[in-house]
Order: structure tokens, then sequence, then C-alpha cells
């Protein structure tokens, strides 16, 4: 999430768009970058709520205990 907030500054000290094209295309990027954001936000939120055994799993941890034969 750092290196996005650094693209966004970055995009913030470029130069205006020349053109209606550029405008446009800067703009879909801007928004991408958003969507980006926000899924990486959604992401982190559902990560941090693991448990630690549910961590694992979601990691591929082969050292993950096995899940319980009644859960």
């Amino acid at each position: 999430m750092e290196r996005l907030d650094q693209v966004f500054l970055e995009m913030k000290e470029e130069p205006l768009p020349r053109s209606r094209e550029e405008f446009e295309s800067r703009a879909i990027l801007y928004h991408i970058l958003m969507d980006l954001q926000d899924f990486l936000a959604c992401k982190q939120s559902f990560i941090e709520g693991l448990d630690e055994r549910q961590r694992k799993i979601y990691w591929n941890d082969p050292e993950a205990p096995e899940k319980p034969e009644n859960g």
C-alpha cells in the first residue's frame, strides 16, 4: 500500500495533461489505482481478521494443523 501511495504522489507531481485524450487516459489510470487501493484495503482487513490457524491455511503453510473433523 505504501508503494501505491507513492504512485499517487508521483502522479500529482506530473505536469497537467496537454490534450483531452491524455486527460482521459490519466483519469482511467487514476480510477484503476483507486480500485486497487480499495481491493488491497479489503484484503488487508480480511487477513487481519484471521486467527493463526486460518492464516496458515490461507498461506498454504504445510505445517498448518488439520481442520477439525466436526468443525
